[in-house]
């Protein structure tokens, strides 16, 4: 019998075929994964230490340099989490573990929980999920999973499930029934027994057979047909609603695309197009400017750099990496943070905003709003 993690579930019950293992494992770079598994250690040490001895500078720092990731891609999301635990989770709850290990006696399902945590005087395990991704449609068969782990191995009889969405500063609770886990059970069931069962679709995103698998390569036919006049169809919120996931699917494969045929170009040269044309790589210079050179070059022209203030642009991810390497270890979340402060007095950051597509659950968490056990 294969063992499912938890993590899995919500891909294994939607497409049965993803529990069989790829013929060829493809790793790839998951920079989005890196931030995950950094932003869940930072919010494990913080429950873990006592609250006078968490030094969060310090931890921020391991950890960006252990996940190579930015320290402004953590902090806030921590930050985040840290002020929903503090405020609306932690006061009334008994914290068993951080990062407990959770096993099916038999072995067939195992995960980890990020807070396994009891009420006092309630027959009630609590498990609380960080999420620092967009909410899926189907997380709650992950969750499921964790409350049937919990309940097997405990005397606890029932379970209540905390999910925080840390970038929509939100959390879910919800209380798991025996009619869930029921038909929680069922799927579970039928997925074992259907391996063969392909329905590819958000779910291709997570799945470790997604470059061998011909259901998904029937998926991205279909769904480059389904954009031929998508525009007429711009006025029906439904159809473009549906064909969200079909357009972030068209776009890996694209990506994928083109870097194979960059890659075949640079090994064996120019791909012949049959009508007198070929496709290859043509060289592109660029001429940026080197500020310190040209500076006394722009004085002299302008007068004052007041005058070409429009075309000038500084890169802050840039700058606070020189900051945070020129600060003593442990230091490097602190200095940058005085540095950005410091720009603030001196009126040279402005803030703008824009729009972007995303998934959300719900809107921002109110001030006022009642615990999570509740």
């Amino acid at each position: 019998m294969r063992t499912f993690h938890c993590s899995a579930l919500p891909r294994i019950l939607r497409c049965p075929a993803s529990q069989v293992p790829p013929e060829i494992v493809i790793e790839s770079d998951n920079v989005a994964g890196r931030i995950g598994q950094a932003v869940h250690e930072m919010l494990a040490d913080y429950i873990n230490i006592p609250a006078n001895c968490h030094n969060v500078e310090f931890a921020l720092s391991g950890v960006c340099n252990k996940y190579q990731v930015e320290a402004d891609q953590i902090a806030p999301l921590f930050y985040i989490g840290k002020r929903i635990w503090d405020e609306h989770i932690q006061p009334t709850l008994m914290v068993i573990g951080v990062e407990q290990p959770l096993v099916w006696p038999d072995g067939a399902i195992t995960g980890t929980a990020d807070v396994l945590a009891y009420i006092e005087d309630s027959p009630a395990a609590v498990i609380v999920d960080w999420k620092t991704g967009s909410p899926t449609a189907d997380h709650r068969d992950q969750l499921i999973a964790y409350g049937k782990c919990a309940l097997l191995d405990s005397e606890f009889e029932r379970t209540k499930i905390i999910t925080v969405w840390l970038r929509d500063q939100f959390f879910d609770v919800e209380d798991i029934t025996p009619e869930d886990i029921a038909d929680w059970e069922k799927r579970l069931t039928y997925a074992r027994e259907h391996p063969e069962e392909y329905c590819p679709g958000e779910a291709c995103t997570w799945c470790p057979s997604k470059y061998e698998c011909k259901a998904r390569k029937q998926l991205v036919q279909t769904a480059a047909t389904d954009f031929v006049g998508a525009s007429e169809d711009a006025t029906v919120p439904a159809k473009l609603g549906s064909l969200y996931f079909h357009a972030g699917i068209l776009q890996e494969a694209l990506d994928r695309y083109y870097k194979a045929v960059k890659a075949t170009i640079g090994a064996s040269g120019p791909i012949p197009l049959g009508d007198g044309r070929s496709l290859g790589l043509i060289d592109v210079t660029q001429r940026p400017i080197s500020l310190i050179p040209a500076l006394p070059v722009i004085q002299e022209h302008f007068g004052s750099l007041e005058g070409i203030a429009p075309a000038l642009k500084v890169k802050k991810g840039e700058l606070t990496k020189l900051v945070g390497a020129q600060a003593d270890r442990g230091q490097k979340g602190k200095a940058i943070k005085a540095f950005m402060d410091s720009l603030q007095e001196a009126g040279a950051i402005r803030e703008t905003s824009y729009q972007k597509l995303s998934i959300v659950k719900t809107p921002a968490l109110t001030e006022g709003e009642s615990d999570a056990t509740a």
